[in-house]
């Protein structure tokens, strides 16, 4: 999932630095399951940019989304690993 991914990338991208993550077209739960995981981690909301179909044969069903690092992790993060997939962060419902 997009979010899980944010979590993964957040303490490898450093500030100003962008994470770009090549996903089949998320549900909206993932979507905003990855916003929030992107606020909590320091991350910008991953903005989707569409790939020209002709690009990248496959690329029709396909999406960049870009999510850019904008300030420090928080403490407490990251986590122990295994723990963005077991316990992934999510928006309030």
């Amino acid at each position: 999932p997009l979010g899980v991914l944010v979590e993964y990338a957040a303490p490898l991208v450093r500030e100003g630095g962008s994470l770009v993550a090549w996903k089949a077209r998320p549900e909206e739960d993932e979507l905003r399951d990855a916003a929030a995981a992107a606020t909590t981690l320091a991350m910008s909301e991953a903005t989707p940019v569409p790939v020209p179909g002709d690009l990248v044969r496959g690329a029709e069903t396909r999406t960049l989304y870009v999510s850019s690092r904008v300030g420090n992790l928080p403490p407490g993060y990251p986590r122990r690993p295994g723990m963005a997939r077991k316990r992934p962060l999510r928006a309030s419902t």
